[in-house]
């Protein structure tokens, strides 16, 4: 009876220690994938961050082209203004 009972227990120690064992696994898995999860987080979050200051950077650029376009049709439309009005008698004009 003794080796009976001893038989038993070891076997339920087995099936335990199996237990712990594959629940032990499951959470080693669980901690390695966590920690990929967060390190992807962190590397999206950084490139997030590095898209939108590209993106500031672009509409500054893009407004001081607009800003340069803008001065250039000024200065097109005054010379323009100019040569018109050098072809005008001006023999008549006040000085």
């Amino acid at each position: 009876m003794t080796k009976h009972k001893i038989l038993i227990s070891a076997l339920l120690a087995l099936f335990a220690w199996g237990e712990v064992a594959q629940a032990a696994s499951i959470s080693t898995r669980v901690r390695v994938l966590e920690g990929k999860v967060s390190k992807q987080d962190r590397q999206i979050k950084a490139e997030s961050s590095a898209r939108k200051a590209y993106e500031n950077r672009v509409n500054q650029k893009l407004s001081s082209v607009d800003d340069l376009q803008s001065k250039v049709e000024k200065i097109v439309k005054q010379m323009e203004a100019e040569k018109k009005g050098k072809g005008e008698d001006k023999r008549y004009m006040f000085p």
